[in-house]
């Protein structure tokens, strides 16, 4: 069984239902104060200002997802999603090998039904 980081919750590799992300923007908050909208394309795609990339999901719980994916630039991003605190860490790892950890707050974006 693998183990996170951060965690000694066994990584759940199957996941059938779609996460509480799949098909949502959310507006995270990190500590250094930056705020970054994360539009998901189903599970397995994100959008934010600025690119696109695959994501790669493990199920650490039954609201807790690990996520992961490499950005056009080269960054690498490792997200811990928590929706029932709904707070998020991060690990970011940039192409010239600097490192950030961060931590943060993150809300769902509400969507935007077409005026009728």
């Amino acid at each position: 069984m693998l183990f996170s980081r951060r965690s000694a919750d066994p990584v759940i590799r199957d996941v059938t239902a779609d996460p509480p992300f799949a098909d949502r923007t959310v507006r995270v908050s990190y500590s250094d104060g930056s705020v970054v909208d994360l539009r998901f394309e189903g599970a397995l795609r994100v959008r934010w200002d600025g690119g696109v990339a695959l994501v790669s999901i493990a199920r650490l719980g039954a609201l807790r997802h690990l996520l992961t994916w490499t950005q056009p630039d080269g960054t690498m991003m490792v997200q811990v999603q928590d929706w029932r605190s709904h707070t998020v860490t991060a690990d970011v790892t940039y192409a010239d090998g600097r490192y950030v950890g961060l931590t943060g707050t993150f809300s769902v974006v509400p969507a935007v039904r077409p005026l009728q």
